[in-house]
This record gives structure tokens, sequence and C-alpha cells, in this order.
């Protein structure tokens, strides 16, 4: 077994699910505004990362899925060795037939989705699971949502930026609308190449818009970075 990621209050071991800690994970869970109370879904587990990140920032109840098998036992286990696990679950289903089930709706949604669609896939299967979506996902990841939302409830996921005009095309048609945006940049001069989005099953007369820079020019992070993940990092004061 590999050697857990460590954070402020809880730990995670990454070793069996498809998809692993990473930065994505960590600025969605870290950008995110989750409700204090109510019930939350996060959709694609894998580790369980960002539903340990909101169970820290939250008193929700939160229900974690993904349709690996050893991704549910890992997030599981991470949540027994957790300080919140009266309050987070993880269960095997798919997000289009859990929303086909609704036996129950959510007050917020997050997700890091599979995303890479008809693109050159990797060897490693469970790579491919984790991180390709069918080419119908983006119709069948907006509706499912739309489904599974309380009125007034929020959904908040990342995406690549090549993906975002699909999005942003699309989303008025399931009974969503944009609420916040983030583009993510390596550095400075770089181009954006993922984008945190909020989506409501509200009507918002305008969206809010910003930009995180997570490097500087000397690779260090920036001091915008630092303030978004300060509560979770270690090594962020």
């Amino acid at each position: 077994m590999s050697q857990p990621f460590r954070f402020k209050q809880f730990q995670v071991h990454d070793h069996l699910s498809t998809m692993k800690v990473g930065t994505d994970a960590v600025l969605l869970g870290a950008w995110c505004r989750p409700p204090q109370t109510g019930q939350i879904l996060d959709v694609g587990t894998g580790c369980g990362i960002i539903a340990l990140m909101i169970a820290q920032k939250s008193d929700a109840q939160i229900t974690a899925i993904d349709i690996h098998e050893p991704s549910v036992k890992q997030a599981n286990d991470n949540f027994t060795q957790s300080p919140w696990p009266e309050r987070v679950k993880a269960e095997r289903v798919s997000l289009e037939n859990f929303a086909m089930k609704h036996q129950q709706s959510f007050d917020f949604i997050v997700s890091n989705p599979p995303f890479f669609i008809n693109s050159l896939k990797p060897k490693q299967s469970e790579r491919l699971l984790a991180r390709h979506a069918q080419p119908n996902f983006i119709d069948v990841f907006l509706r499912s949502i739309a489904i599974l939302l309380n009125t007034g409830g929020r959904a908040a996921f990342i995406i690549p930026m090549q993906i975002f005009k699909a999005i942003e095309g699309n989303i008025g048609t399931t009974g969503l609308s944009l609420v916040r945006t983030a583009k993510v940049y390596s550095k400075p001069g770089a181009l954006a190449t993922r984008i945190l989005v909020e989506a409501g099953k509200t009507t918002a007369k305008s969206t809010e818009d910003e930009s995180i820079i997570i490097q500087d020019q000397n690779q260090q992070y920036t001091e915008q970075y630092q303030a978004l993940t300060k509560d979770y990092y270690l090594f962020m004061d």
C-alpha cells in the first residue's frame, strides 16, 4: 500500500482509485461553495478527496457515487478513517442510473467528471474509465444534474476549456444557469487549460467570472492559490 496523502484534517489513500489526488480535485474542493447543511452529491468520487474536503467545510450529509467498485471501496475506507464517518458514504452507481432512480434530491452537486471526449485514449483501462467520456456525456451529465438538484440548488465542476463551449451552449436547455466560473492558468502568460464552473437551478442575472493562477514566474504557488487551499494543504500556512 502506498503512503497516504495527508491534509490538515484528513488523509487519503488513492492506490485503488481511478481518480487520484490531483490539482483539479483540490482546486474544485477548495473553490466550491457548498451549503452548510442539507444533502450533497459527489459524482465520480474516486478516492473521495472532494467529498472529504466538503465534509471539512460543511455540516451537510454527503453521498458519493462512482462506477468503479475498487474506487468506491477505497472512498468508503477513507471516509471511515476521517473525522466525519457518519456524514459521508459512497456507493457504486452511474450518474445516469442514479438520476433515473431519483429517490433523493440534493442541495449541491460536485463533480470532477471524465472529460477527454473524442481524444486519444490512454492504454490503462482504469485511467480510461476515469478520464474519458462518451460523446453524449455532456448532455447526460447536465440533464442528470438538473434532475437531481432541488429548486435553487447548485452544482460545481471542473472541465477542460475546450469543452466549456459545449457546456455553455447546452446548459440553458436543461433548466440550469451559469452562476460562477473561474479560468485556471498554470502560470502567468499560459493559456487557460481548465475552468471551474458553478451552475444553478436558479435564474442568474449575471455570471461571476474570475481567474486562478496556480504558480508564479518563479514556479512558486501564487498568494491566490495559497489562500484558496490553505485550509487543506499541510505546507500552506
